[in-house]
């Protein structure tokens, strides 16, 4: 179920009524959000829903043998083998459904083609069900805190399912850690909520992704990447620029909508996006781009690997299998692989830079670099923005090949061919001008709220919401994240 359409609004009108009516009911509200959850879920296709209450039930029973109150009296190490193979079930959906045709047609080419003798295809062909890879990471994540720290009580099976099947965060996030969403489901539903700064993410989470993301879609991203060959060298590159700014206003517009939906209900969602393309590094891009992938990424992946505690070759190899492993998360696709390999690439790049020219501190402890550090950081963030950019045409193209023929049309230059609405570029700006602005609009904007009635506030968001609709495209288009 999108966001941005009339059931939503009426699922989630209902929810809010629901919720107001359980304030006093804690025991009820705790069966009624998994059941919000699973419904909402079904709206995508009945077939998937069984993974959800199995994923949990899998955590579950996992989590149960791993810490406090265990039926088995495991030593350390059957914990961690408990712990292992609870993952290893909780991942086996995920491999089958997402994974399956790429490691099989890997193995294809390895034997020659024997395993196609050992192995069904049919596999292949089930739909892949939304957000799998999202509640997947999440069940994984309460596993390894478990194990982590066994004395900490556990989740019982019903606060377990509706932390993986929160319909705010189902289909795309943000990732959610367990901690923080059992502690806020502890003391819902909530009696207060913000109301004007949920409405201003919802607001605002329209705007990018009805109006930037969709508009970009629509009239640049979708024609250049289908056939580069046909446009101009600028026309690819302004293409390139569109797709970075189509990709963060549709994914953090997303962000922005579940957290506003989730603050009505009284939950506090983590952060997702912190104006990456402000970035001087491409460390820092990550510390701010997606921040809860990244950051399971490293608590769940990149430390457990060695993180940077087995000397400066381990370190190197360990960034780049994490961002490797980063990039297939997001498709069984080989230009995913790519994308991450580029990205570890260039962290590890980053890493021998520093290793040589240590940066200087100020009496604060922080970097104050050579000459003029205003200058320096704006030739930063203009390299980093643009390789950014050069790896997001691995991730949009629909193979390698197009995304190598893309950048050979921007490297050569002054290839002719057609051209894009002048409007393209404007919307770029607007989506470039977000990392800046945003901030200031969203405090102006909850000022205006501030100054209103309730009854005022209500029909201005209304109106507002009903403009953004009016400026967007005909029909929904899905969440690019949706499919990952």
């Amino acid at each position: 179920m999108n966001f941005v359409t009339v059931p939503f609004v009426v699922f989630f009108l209902g929810v809010l009524c629901c919720c107001r009516l359980l304030r006093d009911r804690p025991g009820f509200f705790r069966i009624f959000l998994p059941a919000a959850g699973l419904v909402f879920y079904a709206a995508g296709g009945l077939y998937a829903v069984p993974l959800l209450p199995l994923e949990a039930a899998l955590a579950w029973g996992a989590g149960r043998l791993t810490g406090r109150g265990s039926p088995l009296a495991l030593s350390e190490a059957g914990r961690r083998r408990a712990a292992g193979i609870g993952i290893a079930l909780c991942l086996l959906p995920l491999a089958l459904l997402k994974y399956y045709e790429f490691f099989l047609g890997s193995l294809h080419d390895l034997s020659l083609g024997r395993t196609a003798l050992l192995m069904p295809t049919d596999i292949a062909d089930w739909a892949l069900p939304a957000g799998l890879s999202f509640y997947s990471f999440q069940a994984v994540a309460y596993i390894i805190d478990r194990c982590r720290n066994p004395e900490e009580s556990p989740a019982s099976y019903v606060d377990l399912l509706s932390y993986l099947a929160f319909f705010p965060t189902v289909l795309a996030g943000p990732i959610m850690r367990p901690g923080d969403f059992l502690t806020q489901a502890a003391r819902a539903p909530a009696r207060e909520v913000d109301a004007a700064g949920s409405t201003a993410l919802i607001l605002s989470g329209l705007f990018k992704k009805v109006v930037l993301a969709s508009f970009l879609s629509e009239h640049a991203v979708r024609g250049v990447f289908a056939l580069p060959e046909a446009y101009s060298s600028g026309t690819v590159l302004l293409a390139t620029y569109a797709y970075a700014v189509q990709i963060y206003c549709d994914f953090s517009g997303y962000t922005d909508l579940a957290t506003g939906i989730a603050g009505f209900m009284g939950f506090t969602l983590p952060r997702n996006f912190d104006a990456p393309y402000l970035s001087c590094n491409i460390r820092e891009f990550w510390r701010r781009w997606h921040i809860t992938l990244s950051s399971w990424l490293r608590d769940y992946l990149y430390i457990p690997l060695g993180g940077n505690r087995k000397g400066p070759a381990r370190h190197g190899v360990n960034l780049l299998l994490t961002m490797a492993l980063g990039g297939l998360w997001h498709g069984a696709h080989l230009r995913f692989v790519v994308w991450g390999l580029l990205h570890g690439a260039a962290l590890v790049l980053l890493l021998l830079w520093r290793k040589i020219f240590p940066p200087a501190e100020d009496g604060d402890g922080r970097s104050a670099g050579a000459g003029n550090p205003a200058l320096g950081c704006l030739c930063a963030r203009f390299a980093t923005f643009h390789f950014v950019c050069a790896a997001w045409v691995f991730f949009r193209a629909e193979d390698l090949p197009t995304a190598m023929s893309m950048l050979e049309r921007i490297v050569l230059w002054n290839e002719p061919g057609e051209m894009l609405p002048f409007t393209v570029p404007l919307a770029v700006a607007a989506g470039l001008g977000i990392q800046w602005a945003g901030p200031s609009i969203r405090v102006a904007f909850l000022r205006l709220l501030d100054a209103l009635s309730r009854p005022v506030q209500v029909v201005l968001a209304a109106l507002l919401a009903g403009l953004i609709l009016r400026m967007g495209p005909d029909g929904v288009f899905p969440f690019i994240y949706f499919s990952f």
